[in-house]
Formats: C-alpha cells, sequence, structure tokens
C-alpha cells in the first residue's frame, strides 16, 4: 500500500484529495478502478497512510533532537533543518498536512490531530527553555513557535517545484535559519 501511495503521489499535486475518484487514481495508475482495489481500501486510505507516515517522521525527528545535551538554540536549528530536510523529502505528500488532513475520517483524524498537536507542544517546549535559559529572546514562545512553522511550511507549496529552478536543500536551509536567527537587517 505504502509504495502504491509514493508511486501515484504526483497525481496528488495535481488535485485536492476531496476532489479526487477513485476513477481517476486507476486511470494514472493504468488499470480499472475494480482492479485498483487490489491494492487500497478507498482513497481515505491513500491519505491516511501519507498524511500519518509525515506527521510521525516529523515527532521522531523532534524526539531524537529533544533529548540532546546540547542548548537550546542548538536543538532550535537542528529541529528547523530537520523539518526542512522531511518537508523536502517527502514534498509530494507534505502540502496534504495544511488542508487535506480535514478529510481524514474521525478516528484517523484524532491521531494526526494528536500527532500535529505533541510535535507543536515539543518544538514550543525548546523555544521555551531557550528563552529560560537566556538564549533566546523573551517572547511569546507562542508566537515565535507560529512564527517559525509558519516559515518552514513554504517549502510545503507544490507549486515551488514547478519552476525550472532547482531547489538545493542545503542551500535553503541555511537561508531560513539566517533569517529566523539573524533577520533580514
Amino acid at each position: 500500500m505504502k509504495k502504491f501511495c509514493k508511486w501515484r503521489l504526483n497525481f496528488l499535486t495535481k488535485k485536492a484529495i476531496k476532489q479526487l475518484l477513485v476513477k481517476d487514481i486507476a486511470t494514472v495508475a493504468g488499470t480499472e478502478a475494480a482492479s485498483l482495489y487490489n491494492h487500497i481500501k478507498n482513497k481515505q486510505e491513500i491519505l491516511q497512510v501519507l498524511l500519518l507516515a509525515v506527521a510521525e517522521k516529523f515527532n521522531v525527528a523532534i524526539d531524537a533532537i529533544s533529548v540532546k545535551k546540547i542548548a537550546s538554540k542548538q536543538k532550535l536549528k537542528q529541529i528547523i533543518e530537520a523539518h526542512l530536510e522531511i518537508a523536502f523529502e517527502h514534498r509530494q505528500s507534505v502540502h496534504l498536512i495544511l488542508h487535506d488532513w480535514k478529510e481524514l475520517e474521525e478516528e484517523q483524524k484524532q491521531t494526526f490531530l494528536t500527532l500535529r498537536n505533541d510535535y507543536q507542544n515539543k518544538f514550543q517546549k525548546i523555544i521555551e527553555d531557550g528563552i529560560e535559559s537566556g538564549c533566546l529572546k523573551n517572547i511569546n514562545p507562542v508566537l515565535q513557535l507560529q512564527h517559525i512553522l509558519s516559515s518552514l511550511r513554504w517549502i510545503y507549496n507544490p507549486e515551488l517545484y514547478k519552476k525550472p529552478v532547482e531547489i538545493n536543500l542545503e542551500e535553503y536551509k541555511e537561508t531560513v535559519l539566517n533569517l529566523l536567527f539573524n533577520g533580514i537587517f
């Protein structure tokens, strides 16, 4: 199932999951809709696999970084880098995080929201630790978190990858970190 989902992600960037018909997926897969059900139960399963896999990757990364015995500012930099790496690696499905999670069935939606909230709470805790230790400015940690996440979500935009200019992940990470930690002035 995961292999099938990954194989057909390009199609999902062109159509929202809500608009997607199993017939559309079958056409792209070069098969009949009835045959497609040998691989998937329904389009909900595709969405579930893609969204939960990415949400879990974000949490695994932040868990690994948050236990390190390093300064909060360094943890924050590593989390931002990891977030960008995951988003870049899964750029064909990560855009689903913004809106399509709402189309999940209730149980999967709650699982996704729990993963998202856990990630954001862990992220915010590192910001709070940084404020407490004096390595980050004493600015509302919720606002800092939302500002950082808003900056990182730009990479979710599927339109970004249609441009002829190749996105260099290392350069992108360096630029984002520079903007977030040093500003534009």
